[in-house]
């Protein structure tokens, strides 16, 4: 009874720390692995997956996707949070790498790269019409990060 029981909490925990998946945090539960801010506007947060299971946290897009490119042999997996899903818990975060994105001063994000995130092409072309934005994609996003934002550059 007792190995059964043993065998069944290092299952659990030996799955749940290997998962595949994002963490749902809370606000103020974290602080950004890249510039150290409480993670408290769950519009923007994100989440990256390591190789080796490791689970980093961050306030928004551009911390994460700088610190992705700074670690880019480590990363597995980049989820960002879908902007009008972001009060859903696990549900908000989408594939980074295949998200929607919107660049507009109309909608600051908390590092002030002014980005933000979306699940498909029509809720991106919502948030352009709400904003005057333009879009980018993932891709874009690491260009925008690497060479024109100023925050990235001063680290």
């Amino acid at each position: 009874m007792k190995k059964s029981l043993l065998y069944l909490v290092y299952s659990i925990f030996f799955f749940s720390c290997s998962s595949n998946e994002p963490i749902e945090i809370k606000p103020g539960d974290k602080k950004c692995e890249y510039c150290l801010m409480g993670i408290v506007d769950m519009r923007f947060d994100a989440q990256i997956k390591t190789h080796k299971h490791k689970s980093y946290f961050f306030d928004s897009i551009e911390c994460a996707v700088a610190w992705k490119i700074k670690n880019k042999n480590s990363v597995k997996k980049i989820w960002v949070t879908d902007y009008y899903k972001f009060n859903e818990s696990i549900k908000k975060y989408i594939d980074g790498e295949k998200a929607y994105y919107l660049q507009s001063e109309n909608r600051p994000s908390p590092m002030g790269a002014y980005l933000s995130s979306y699940k498909d092409n029509s809720l991106l072309q919502n948030a352009i019409e709400e904003t005057k934005g333009k879009s980018f994609d993932y891709l874009e996003v690491e260009t925008y990060i690497n060479t024109k934002w100023g925050y990235f550059n001063k680290k």
